[in-house]
């Protein structure tokens, strides 16, 4: 059901009643028919993109999700989890180019997490990147996680131009706006980092990571008070991670 908020007036609604392996094909089809009760007039990429979700097998897209969300838990056993079941996605779909983006994204987190060195975390990450990127070039989260990586390797250019790629494509994902400011904070201009972070509050207010480079970025600008109370929301988020102490 699609409801106009500035009247209460509905637009469109709908039942569908299928088996669950129809699930990613049904989402297909409530968003083209939402477009179509709005009116709205896709892109020739945004129309293709739409005709073909990130895979066909259900059970590969639920091995997806599970990857990530042990991922947001950033401890160390969560993370192997976490690089297993991407490998697992791709193994049901070796064409999923998501499930390559959430891999150099969890093998990303074992640097941060887990204690890898940034050379054999580079050796994990560069083909998960470079296989998302070849499947699906207009993918927002292969370009996404490839910045971690250039952000890393102090490729602070490369990085920002890959987030801003990765925006173009989606300008409604959190996650690039954060990661851009990231590469901004290392390239030593906080205010753009913070400009990037403000936009990640709008979008995405509960991520801890958020908080805790906000601070960062509040700290560098003097701006203490501040710092401290970013740095107290993400302890409050998920105190299990050291990040914000």
């Amino acid at each position: 059901q699609l409801v106009a908020t500035r009247d209460g007036v509905e637009v469109w609604a709908n039942s569908f009643d299928r088996p669950a392996s129809d699930a990613i094909q049904v989402q297909t089809q409530i968003a083209r028919a939402v477009v179509d009760a709005l009116a709205v007039q896709l892109s020739p990429e945004a129309t293709e993109r739409l005709a073909h979700g990130p895979t066909s097998q259900v059970n590969a897209y639920d091995l997806y999700l599970l990857g990530r969300h042990q991922q947001l838990r950033r401890t160390p056993e969560a993370l192997d989890r976490a690089v297993e079941y991407h490998e697992a996605a791709i193994e049901a779909d070796p064409a999923f180019a998501l499930a390559y983006a959430g891999l150099a994204d969890a093998e990303m987190a074992r640097y941060y997490y887990a204690g890898r060195s940034l050379e054999e975390t580079a050796q994990k990450v560069q083909p998960a990147v470079d296989a998302a990127i070849r499947l699906d070039p207009e993918l927002a989260e292969a370009y996404a996680a490839w910045a971690v990586l250039l952000t890393e390797q102090w490729r602070t250019g490369e990085a920002i131009t890959a987030l801003k790629r990765a925006i173009a494509i989606n300008s409604n994902y959190g996650e690039a706006y954060l990661r851009l400011g990231a590469a901004y904070e290392y390239d030593g201009q906080p205010r753009e980092a913070l400009a990037a972070y403000d936009q990640v509050v709008a979008l995405d207010p509960l991520h801890t990571v958020l908080h805790v480079r906000r601070c960062l970025t509040l700290q560098n600008l003097g701006r203490y008070a501040e710092a401290e109370r970013a740095c107290e929301r993400g302890f409050e988020l998920q105190p299990d991670i050291p990040n914000a102490l």
